[in-house]
């Protein structure tokens, strides 16, 4: 079936199980589980796009890549849709998790990344980027130094909801790089790289943080949820198409 891949099923389960655990102990397991499942599926959709341009020697292979690499925010898509409408109101009483219990769900998010990446071939030196990482570094220091600006604490709810959207700026500036060097191929890669890994890296902390403290995350309408899961794909699907595009006329 078009829409069946285990090994993007299983990434989700699995991360979403440990946002349960957390969400329990937190008083709030359905609006924990709701409030990473579409930035979860993103990230198991960008580490499958790298995978298909590790592997582009077969043009005939990038449509099936493609659609796969989408199957995990639609897992997530749909998730979020029935939680949307079987949270009927946010819990009125939260706790923090225990620390195992953070340190779990966290930790299973990441033995997710990993086991999808080896399943897709890709290796893990492949979603390492130093200035990916510089700017995920710089967009931290910014929402921190302004929130105490602002006279606020709430840093982990800060970051928790606002690094994913400079992960966009990070996105979006890699791809103007990615356009404005395309006759150069020896800077392709790097700008693709940045634009990728710098939206991997800042929706990968922002999950850690709700799953580690969900009860310090306030709640958000969902609304702007999948407004973001609906820019990340729109972004991530019309660069993709224009890259293969390019490459296909030129080949």
């Amino acid at each position: 079936m078009v829409l069946l891949d285990l090994p993007s099923l299983g990434f989700m389960v699995v991360p979403l199980l440990g946002a349960a655990l957390s969400g329990r102990s937190a008083n709030a397991l359905a609006t924990t589980v709701a409030t990473v499942v579409l930035p979860v599926g993103i990230v198991g959709t960008i580490i499958s796009i790298v995978a298909m341009f590790q592997n582009m020697s077969d043009p005939f292979t990038l449509g099936p890549a493609m659609a796969i690499a989408l199957l995990p925010s639609v897992y997530a898509a749909i998730v979020k849709l029935g939680l949307d409408v079987y949270i009927s109101e946010p819990p009125s009483e939260r706790r923090a998790p225990s620390l195992i219990l953070s340190a779990t769900a966290v930790t299973l998010l990441m033995v997710s990344v990993v086991a999808i990446a080896w399943l897709r071939s890709v290796a893990l030196s492949s979603l390492l980027s130093l200035e990916a990482m510089g700017a995920t570094v710089v967009s931290v220091l910014c929402i921190v130094g302004l929130t105490a600006v602002s006279g606020s604490h709430a840093f982990a709810d800060r970051l928790a909801t606002h690094l994913p959207s400079a992960g966009l700026v990070i996105f979006f500036a890699g791809s103007i790089g990615v356009l404005h060097a395309f006759d150069d191929p020896s800077a392709l890669g790097t700008n693709i790289a940045f634009a990728l890994l710098g939206l991997l890296y800042t929706i990968s902390i922002s999950v850690c943080l709700k799953l580690a403290r969900p009860d310090l995350i306030a709640p958000r309408t969902s609304t702007s949820q999948w407004l973001f899961w609906g820019t990340s794909l729109a972004g991530l699907g019309g660069s993709v198409g224009f890259i293969l595009l390019s490459i296909s006329k030129a080949s």
